[in-house]
């Protein structure tokens, strides 16, 4: 028996890249306790909805709590206990999403090269991600991974690369101001 959850499409399939977009959300220092732990509360509602499905449990569970432990302490605890995306397992199935927070993960814990490799494997793999949020959100995660290696020049091009893609966006968004000054730091 499932229960119906708010964030299905029409085949009852939760949405993952939902999930990545409220993660970033919950990264944002504009956002208000409450509205934080409002976001919270929606992961947990996902949570809820997954258990009962094994199949959703195993697809997006190991994204959303790695997701939640980004949001809580931002540290690399967010990568090893979830095995998000290992070769072989049903995480793959949940598209690059795994991949993408895995990234997020590994930029958090300052670890520049592994980073990178996660956000390029979305890059490499367009095709899967299609219109999803991590397509647009994964040269900024290369670009910040190259700057934490020191790779100025690699990181200059992925910088442009994300900011020519976000070109016609409203400019007061918050990511895209983050990322402008970072990409002016480099020069």
């Amino acid at each position: 028996m499932s229960v119906p959850c708010h964030d299905e499409d029409s085949t009852g399939e939760l949405r993952a890249s939902t999930c990545v977009a409220t993660s970033t959300m919950l990264k944002h220092k504009h956002l208000s306790h409450g509205s934080k732990k409002a976001l919270e509360r929606r992961f947990t509602l996902w949570a809820k909805c997954c258990i009962l499905n094994a199949l959703r449990s195993q697809r997006y569970l190991p994204t959303i709590h790695a997701q939640l432990a980004l949001a809580h302490d931002g540290s690399s605890k967010a990568v090893a206990p979830y095995e998000l995306g290992a070769p072989g397992s049903s995480v793959v199935s949940a598209g690059l999403n795994p991949v993408y927070v895995r990234g997020e993960a590994y930029l958090a814990a300052y670890q520049g090269s592994e980073a990178a490799a996660e956000f390029q494997k979305i890059l490499d793999h367009r095709g899967v991600v299609v219109n999803s949020q991590i397509g647009a959100l994964a040269p900024l995660g290369l670009a910040r991974a190259y700057s934490l290696q020191g790779d100025t020049v690699k990181a200059r091009a992925a910088y442009q690369n994300f900011l020519t893609l976000w070109k016609d966006a409203d400019s007061d968004i918050p990511l895209l101001i983050q990322a402008k000054a970072e990409y002016a730091k480099l020069h």
